[in-house]
């Protein structure tokens, strides 16, 4: 097994962990995040298939900009419909956190 599966292997594992619901990949998708034209966030996120969540059938993970070992996941849940819009979704509760 490669390096990238086995991190989908382990990504898989984390999204049925923490959100009842085996998750079964299905692309990776690039996104380069910028505010005033300055690069706040840049990575790839992988996109997952949820087979029996009660609100939703998509997740998104990637690994935290600060540590491998720390996973973002994100449910596909209004207002997030996709992986720009998971990713700014944690970019905002962060600053909102740093602005208290």
């Amino acid at each position: 097994m490669d390096d990238q599966q086995e991190q989908i292997t382990r990504l898989e594992r984390i999204i049925s962990q923490r959100h009842g619901s085996p998750a079964e990949h299905i692309r990776s998708v690039s996104i380069c995040e910028k505010v005033k034209g300055k690069i706040i966030w840049q990575g790839i996120v992988e996109v997952f298939r949820l087979t029996r969540h009660p609100k939703t059938n998509r997740c998104f993970a990637w690994n935290s900009p600060d540590s491998d070992e720390c996973v973002m996941t994100v449910l596909g849940i209004s207002p997030v419909v996709g992986p720009a819009t998971a990713v700014q979704s944690t970019l905002s509760e962060r600053s909102e956190r740093f602005d208290k």
